[in-house]
């Protein structure tokens, strides 16, 4: 029987997935139901993806399960039970089926899936994750996801260092070629979402006239923040409380609020970097990369560098692909990893000092 395999990453804004088959596939995380009985008239009783779901968004119930970067639980009962009729267990499912679906690979015994999750998920959400994941595809490994980049990126042993900028939380990891353990993680519970709260928060506070919200503070962030000096001020329209435009100066706000963030990014690189062996420290400092949507925000780079530069020589470089890195590397694990590998990974399930470890689990899907 020919075996199929897949790697998924699942992001708190986007998830992405690759197959065996070549073929890819990214969407946002983001589910909507209809919201009420004349809504449902409009777009039935089925969950809403994409485009479907942003042409019909004020009709729907929209839920982002994967915000800040964890399952988003109503109680703590609702892992013993399994999140059984959660909304949010529903939309995962959802979700991965129908990333599974695009990318052709088979919901049978004869797939296998690795799939990403931030570097120091607690082991309540790690069970959430893959109790979920179990319900669509048999055989499922999870890994810290700056691991998954890095056996993408890095096809021999070396030491480099990960850091994975999402929207709900920022991952760093040591990689040295085998699996990471805690000390070799760390992850920040912040990513892009906290950026965009802190520009609407500014925003209001400066220009209290100003009608923005967070979609529009995210567009703005994706277009023109910069951490470092900007040559021209950044004048942008925007609606007020008197109905009309006006134009505002949000220069200072814009780069104030990205040297925040990016500086608690290098007081985590920094603080990684002390943890290393002496033997491996250059090298690793020698091989940073940015991952993730929050790659992008011009002037990171040089800001860690800055911020490790204390270490010595310091390069810091940015993903390829940062949509698609994560996905990549774990499905080149999923077709590495042997026999032996599996059937190792299977036994420490249960295993509660292994929480920082991959887990695998094989069962019969749903």
């Amino acid at each position: 029987m020919s075996k199929f395999f897949a790697g998924i990453d699942l992001g708190s804004m986007n998830s992405a997935a690759v197959g065996s088959t070549a073929l890819r596939a990214c969407m946002p995380t983001t589910v909507g139901w209809a919201k009420d009985e004349l809504a449902r008239m409009l777009v039935g009783d089925g969950l809403l993806l994409g485009d479907k779901l942003q042409q019909n968004r004020m009709a729907l119930e929209v839920v982002r399960p994967l915000q800040d970067g964890a399952i988003k639980f109503n109680s703590p009962t609702e892992v013993e039970a399994k999140l059984k009729g959660s909304r949010e267990q529903e939309a995962v499912v959802f979700l991965l089926r129908r990333l599974l679906h695009q990318i052709d690979v088979p919901l049978g015994d004869e797939s296998r899936c690795v799939v990403g999750v931030p570097s120091k998920a607690s082991m309540q959400n790690r069970r959430a994750v893959l109790s979920m994941v179990q319900q669509v595809i048999p055989t499922v490994a999870l890994v810290p996801e700056p691991f998954a980049v890095a056996f993408g990126l890095y096809p021999e042993i070396r030491h480099a260092m990960i850091i994975d900028i999402g929207a709900g939380t920022t991952d760093l990891c040591h990689y040295y070629g085998a699996f990471p353990n805690a000390e070799d993680q760390i992850t920040i519970k912040m990513g892009g979402d906290r950026l965009d709260q802190w520009l609407l928060e500014e925003l209001q506070s400066h220009y209290p006239q100003c009608v923005v919200n967070l979609e529009m503070v995210r567009e703005l962030k994706e277009k023109h923040a910069s951490v470092g000096l900007a040559n021209e001020k950044l004048l942008v329209n925007l609606p007020t409380t008197s109905s009309g435009a006006e134009t505002f100066d949000i220069t200072e706000i814009l780069r104030e609020s990205c040297q925040r963030f990016a500086a608690e990014i290098g007081k985590a690189a920094v603080e990684l970097i002390e943890r290393l062996d002496l033997s491996c420290r250059q090298e690793t400092i020698g091989n940073i990369v940015l991952a993730g949507g929050g790659s992008c925000l011009t002037g990171l780079d040089a800001l860690v560098e800055s911020a490790c530069g204390d270490f010595g020589s310091c390069n810091v470089t940015r993903i390829h692909d940062s949509k698609f890195a994560g996905a990549d590397g774990a499905l080149r694990l999923a077709m590495k990893l042997p026999e032996a590998g599996w059937q190792q990974l299977m036994k420490e399930t249960n295993d509660a000092d292994s929480c920082q470890q991959p887990t695998v689990v094989e069962q019969k899907a749903a």
